[in-house]
């Protein structure tokens, strides 16, 4: 980072800036002086805002600056400690509340299951995109990815025609097996 943004970063990060030498006293009042408690019960963090909308804010410790989530601050000062390997899952959905009651303590995989991102969607299918059910025999899981067979054999029944470009038999012969003389060397003989 060159002088002139190390500059503008470091002013704008001055303010928030906790001592930990400070008494406990000022270190609330400086850290409820950040606070902007809403109708809906959320306390919204008024200082800064990462790329995630998650408020953050640095603390100095022994000369050296580091910065910390607000919402872990406000929950380890007003509630408990976070215990390890758990992360805090805001339950009203908003990244920027720092109300204790709101957060929960809870593994990262439920974390995730909880979110609003593609990822639990997926992981909630019963059915893939054509209908075929993506249980028993008929998912294929491939690392954290999973599909369907019968699709991935139609894809690579429809990659094969394409390549020699003919039609060789209709795809429910060549699935149940009866191409033999048609693909030898996917068939096993």
């Amino acid at each position: 980072m060159c002088q002139k943004h190390y500059n503008k970063w470091y002013n704008f990060n001055r303010k928030n800036l906790i001592k930990v030498d400070r008494p406990i006293k000022e270190r609330i009042e400086l850290l409820l002086s950040k606070i902007l408690v809403e109708d809906s019960g959320c306390w919204t963090w008024l200082g800064c805002l990462d790329k995630g909308g998650y408020g953050v804010f640095c603390v100095t410790i022994a000369g050296f600056k580091k910065t910390y989530r607000a919402h872990r601050i406000v929950y380890e000062t007003f509630k408990a400690k976070i215990p390890d390997g758990l992360v805090l899952d805001h339950l009203c959905r908003n990244r920027s509340c720092v109300n204790p009651e709101h957060l929960e303590p809870v593994t990262i995989k439920e974390n995730t299951r909880r979110g609003l991102s593609l990822i639990p969607l997926q992981a909630e299918k019963t059915r893939c995109n054509r209908g075929h059910l993506l249980e028993n025999k008929n998912l294929y899981l491939s690392g954290r990815k999973r599909s369907c067979c019968a699709c991935r054999a139609y894809n690579t029944y429809k990659a094969y025609n394409k390549k020699t470009r003919q039609a060789i038999v209709s795809f429910e012969d060549w699935l149940v097996g009866r191409v033999y003389e048609a693909w030898p060397e996917v068939v096993g003989s």
